[in-house]
């Protein structure tokens, strides 16, 4: 099952979150996306969460084979997102049965 492992505030930093879950057979991608508001002066817009079926990394995997959804940069986003990744961790586990 696949937690939040940071707080929302890490996605400011606009790194992207790299994750696996059932061993590396299902693999993910969190990133921060802001807003330039000006010099030196950004606002979290929204979060975008990418995942496929392993082992491969993200570079490795091609585009076709990775699902994407943007969500709101709040809490609750977070939390639809945390979701979203576990509904289709589930699927692609189904596939492998």
């Amino acid at each position: 099952m696949i937690e939040k492992t940071y707080k929302l505030n890490h996605f400011t930093y606009e790194r992207p979150f790299y994750g696996s879950s059932y061993g590396l057979k299902v693999r993910y991608r969190i990133l921060g996306v802001m807003e330039e508001l000006g010099a030196r002066k950004k606002e979290p817009k929204e979060l975008i969460a990418w995942i496929w079926k392993g082992p491969m990394a993200f570079e490795a995997t091609p585009e076709e084979a990775k699902e994407n959804q943007t969500f709101p940069f709040t809490e609750e986003g977070y939390d639809q997102l945390i979701a979203w990744l576990n509904d289709k961790a589930s699927s692609i586990m189904e596939q492998e049965d």
